[in-house]
């Protein structure tokens, strides 16, 4: 009766080692594939190997109250900041911002903050 059971656990003990033989080998070829057969010289494409940009949103719920009303909905929104003491050529800048923003180039900077609700102006954090 013990034969058949140490005969199992001897087929298991060599399936294991095959495994673990063929997922050592296969690390140590794909590192020499890395090292040896691809070497990399720029640091932009070594760069581009190591780091992907996946953006991420977070899913949040709503906030309902005890009647199941909703009171507060979360918006995916990019915001945008601008500090006034910090610049400079204020021409330049309403350029850059007016395709961002979806508004017309030859608006000056203070036409289009003109445009940006006034409680987003005040916000501070």
């Amino acid at each position: 009766m013990a034969k058949p059971i140490l005969d199992i656990l001897a087929f298991r003990t060599r399936l294991a080692a095959i495994f673990s033989i063929l997922a050592v080998a296969l690390i140590l070829y794909r590192l020499f594939d890395l090292q040896v057969a691809e070497p990399v010289v720029e640091p932009e494409v070594s760069e581009q190997r190591l780091t992907r940009e996946m953006p991420w949103v977070p899913r949040r719920g709503l906030i309902l109250d005890r009647n199941h009303r909703q009171l507060v909905r979360n918006d995916d929104r990019v915001t945008l900041k601008v500090e006034l003491h910090r610049i400079q050529d204020r021409v330049a800048i309403a350029k850059a911002l007016a395709p961002i923003l979806e508004r017309d180039s030859s608006l000056g900077f203070q036409e289009i903050l003109k445009e940006i609700p006034k409680e987003a102006k005040d916000f501070k954090p």
